[in-house]
């Protein structure tokens, strides 16, 4: 788990132009920024003080499984990315 959280903390320590970059997708995979959800609408103004990273089983763009929701291929940062 000691790994886990430092590869977090690596990740959500980067600027947030190189966060946009990973962006969640349609598959609900990548980044989610500050207020960009609410969890609350009744009760909220703004969105959630919060950050999100969602990954999930990897599966290929050519993958059958592909086709259904929330499967498909993994954001991750790419070998420029100052996460690496």
């Amino acid at each position: 788990m000691d790994e886990v959280f430092a590869q977090s903390k690596r990740l959500f320590d980067l600027r947030l132009e190189e966060k946009m970059r990973l962006l969640r997708n349609d598959k609900h995979r990548g980044y989610t920024p500050m207020f960009d959800q609410t969890l609350d609408p009744d009760n909220q103004l703004n969105g959630d003080y919060k950050e999100g990273y969602y990954i999930g089983v990897e599966v290929s763009d050519d993958d059958p499984r592909s086709r259904k929701p929330l499967c498909g291929p993994n954001v991750l940062p790419s070998e420029g990315d100052s996460f690496h």
